[in-house]
């Protein structure tokens, strides 16, 4: 009772954030008692780091957002990573179907959507890069300015414990940074490993080859073929990115897209001739986009632009013979 008769004042003046920060170093500390034998506290350390970065960003989103000359930078940056957000969708439903991607304006949006982790993932990096950057120089500021009478409240935020404090956001946001970094390669790969090998302490590398993204364990040497390692790497190549063109493709994002499309927008009853299991999508007054389900494609669909062929449908001109 004591103990917490202490403890509970110094808690009630900690904000939200330095409450988060605070839980986070109990973890590390169970961490290390039990001799890194145990898992699930860095696993909590990252939760409690995550909430109280989260803290963090957020109140200081908010002192820019009270601003005029911050809404107007969130509005023009949100604007501008919104336009490479739709380009970056057109571009990939572009090499999914081979043809312009506005006769399929559903797909791109849930391409946009689909995409939207990988943008959220590498927005964050930049902005605690850069606010790690920006309580280094309150560091710098604090050690060359202390000897000239400045004190810290004239360069910290108003709270309880700013030092502590300042000091705890550099030693942590690097952690929390290293955690947030393995989440685009898991999302794109669809493969939770490189989140497993970071709280087990077995790094991976990434090795990139024409074909596409492959892991490579540093920790163990080469074991002999067997015929379970075969068919976990028959399940990895499913989750392959093809580096090969300028624009990444993933393939699990493809074949999402490719049944999204087939199945939804695409039209399985039309004017135009189709056999089978073939669904169209049209082009223009004289062509459709004839999509038909197949085994052996690497999306389980081929795409294929033919004649409409319906006798509603007025077929163009034929050319001029060549001279």
């Amino acid at each position: 009772m004591l103990l917490m008769s202490k403890i509970q004042p110094l808690w009630l003046r900690l904000n939200s954030a330095q409450r988060g920060y605070v839980v986070a170093t109990l973890f590390v500390v169970l961490w290390i008692l039990n001799f890194s034998s145990q898992v699930w506290p860095m696993y909590g350390m990252a939760l409690s780091l995550l909430y109280a970065v989260s803290q963090d960003m957020w109140q200081g989103f908010l002192r820019v957002w009270h601003s005029l000359a911050g809404k107007a930078l969130i509005i023009v940056f949100y604007a501008v990573l919104g336009n490479f957000c739709f380009a970056m969708a057109e571009a990939q439903v572009n090499n999914l179907i081979g043809i312009r991607p506005d006769v399929v304006p559903y797909t791109v949006n849930l391409t946009v959507v689909l995409l939207a982790p990988i943008w959220s993932f590498g927005l964050s990096l930049v902005v605690l890069t850069l606010y790690i950057m920006l309580h280094t120089v309150k560091i710098m500021l604090l050690l060359l300015l202390r000897p000239l009478g400045v004190r810290s409240h004239h360069i910290l935020n108003d709270e309880a414990y700013p030092v502590t404090t300042l000091l705890t956001r550099i030693i942590y946001l690097p952690v929390f940074m290293t955690c947030l970094a393995a989440l685009p390669s898991a999302y794109l790969t669809g493969d939770s490993t490189p989140l497993e090998d970071l709280f087990h302490g077995e790094p991976t590398l990434l090795a990139v080859t024409p074909a596409g993204v492959t892991r490579t364990e540093t920790t163990n040497p080469p074991a002999p073929t067997t015929a379970e390692q075969t068919a976990s790497t028959n399940d990895s190549k499913r989750h392959e990115i093809n580096v090969g063109s300028a624009l990444p493709t993933i393939l699990w994002l493809n074949r999402t897209l490719a049944g999204f499309l087939y199945q939804v927008e695409s039209l399985s009853r039309s004017s135009c001739p189709m056999t089978g299991p073939e669904h169209l999508v049209h082009i223009n007054d004289y062509e459709v986009l004839v999509i038909t389900p197949n085994e052996k494609a690497e999306t389980g669909y081929q795409y294929q632009v033919r004649l409409c062929g319906s006798v509603g449908y007025r077929q163009p001109a034929p050319l001029p013979p060549q001279s």
